[in-house]
C-alpha cells in the first residue's frame, strides 16, 4: 500500500517536472492585444508573428525557442508567439513568419534569412542597442 501512494507521488511529481520542461520549451502565445500592453509595459519584447501550419513558422519558432533563455537572462526580454496576428501587416507587409523585437516599443524587424540563423540572431538581438544609438547619432 505505501509503495503505491509512493509511486503514484514518484509519478505525480515527474509529471509536473515534464511539464515544466515542456513549457520552457515553446514560446507563450500572445494575441495582438497582450502583445501591445507587453510593448507598453516592458522594455524588450521579441515577437515572432506566425500562421498555425505553417512549416517556414515552426523553423523560425524552433530557432527563437532554441535562445530563448539566453534573451530572457541576459536581455531580461519576453519572448513571445503571435499567431495570425492582424498587426504583422505593420511590421512586414510580406506577411508571416516574421519576427520583431520591440526595444522600449520601437519595432526592429529581423531580416529573414537571418532570423533562422540562431548565432546571428543571437548577436544581432543583444547587439541592437549599439545600433540604435549609431543611428540616433547619425541623424543628430
Amino acid at each position: 500500500m505505501f509503495r503505491e501512494y509512493f509511486f503514484l507521488l514518484l509519478m505525480f511529481f515527474y509529471c509536473g517536472l515534464l511539464t515544466d520542461l515542456i513549457k520552457s520549451q515553446t514560446l507563450e502565445v500572445v494575441t495582438d492585444n497582450e502583445l501591445l500592453d507587453l510593448c507598453r509595459s516592458e522594455n524588450q519584447v521579441v515577437a515572432l508573428f506566425t500562421l498555425k501550419d505553417c512549416e517556414k513558422c515552426k523553423k523560425y519558432e524552433e530557432t527563437l525557442t532554441q535562445i530563448r533563455e539566453e534573451l530572457v537572462d541576459s536581455l531580461n526580454a519576453w519572448v513571445v508567439k503571435v499567431e495570425g496576428s492582424n498587426l504583422v501587416h505593420i511590421y512586414n507587409p510580406a506577411k508571416e513568419p516574421t519576427l520583431v523585437m520591440f526595444r522600449h516599443g520601437v519595432p526592429l524587424l529581423v531580416p529573414e534569412p537571418e532570423a533562422v540563423n540562431d548565432e546571428f540572431l543571437i548577436d544581432m538581438l543583444l547587439n541592437t542597442e549599439i545600433l540604435l544609438l549609431k543611428n540616433l547619432m547619425i541623424i543628430v
